[in-house]
């Protein structure tokens, strides 16, 4: 198996206290963070005091009181999701920020059936179910690394692709950053750790790929 990636989605998620119903394109516009064009009235699924949902055309956008997400789909958008993070957390300097996460997912198709079972068998040996259970399949499986001073704690996830309909698998990794209130916000963080939770992404999963290839 290759370790080229079919699809790869991202999505940033920052904890903290946020007001959801000031996020919302037309606030997007007014700060100048994003052209009129950019923002799209059919796409907002709701605007409330208690969720704020809504897709631009290189992002979608999904705020509660706890939690502000920005998702993109295409690799192309990366960088202008990156870059409207960021100023939104300029403009909300103040927001008590918890923690913040970058979800990378991968998605990855196999030959055929075969090497899908195969693959998901060396995961985790199925022999071990029989016994028990009729016919096992893995569903998913997930790794941590726990985390400590020295960096983020790693969350590695494989399950079914839910993108690519058959014979493919995806690899999440959250890569979880808990903020120090007395030295960083959101915007500090977001450049400082960008490169490095792509980098430990392709790192991973490269390296799973390998090891699959040699067993």
């Amino acid at each position: 198996m290759n370790s080229d990636i079919d699809i790869h989605n991202l999505a940033l998620v920052v904890i903290g206290s946020f007001n959801p119903a000031i996020i919302h394109p037309m606030w997007l516009v007014n700060k100048g963070l994003i052209r009129e064009s950019d923002s799209n009235p059919e796409k907002i699924q709701i605007v409330h005091r208690d969720i704020s949902k809504f897709e631009l055309n290189f992002a979608t956008i999904q705020v509660t009181h706890d939690r502000f997400e920005i998702f993109a789909s295409n690799e192309a958008d990366f960088m202008p999701m990156r870059d409207l993070a960021l100023s939104i957390f300029s403009i909300l300097r103040e927001t008590p920020i918890n923690s913040i996460g970058f979800n990378h997912l991968f998605h990855k198709s196999t030959s055929n059936s075969k090497e899908y079972e195969k693959f998901g068998n060396w995961l985790s040996p199925l022999n071990n179910w029989k016994d028990v259970m009729r016919n096992p399949k893995l569903l998913e499986i997930k790794i941590v690394e726990p985390s400590n001073l020295d960096g983020p704690r790693l969350t590695s996830t494989i399950m079914p692709s839910d993108l690519i309909r058959h014979n493919a698998f995806r690899y999440q990794l959250n890569y979880h950053i808990n903020v120090d209130k007395t030295q960083y916000a959101a915007h500090d963080i977001i450049p400082k750790e960008w490169e490095a939770s792509f980098e430990k992404a392709k790192e991973i999963f490269n390296h799973l790929i390998q090891k699959y290839n040699d067993a």
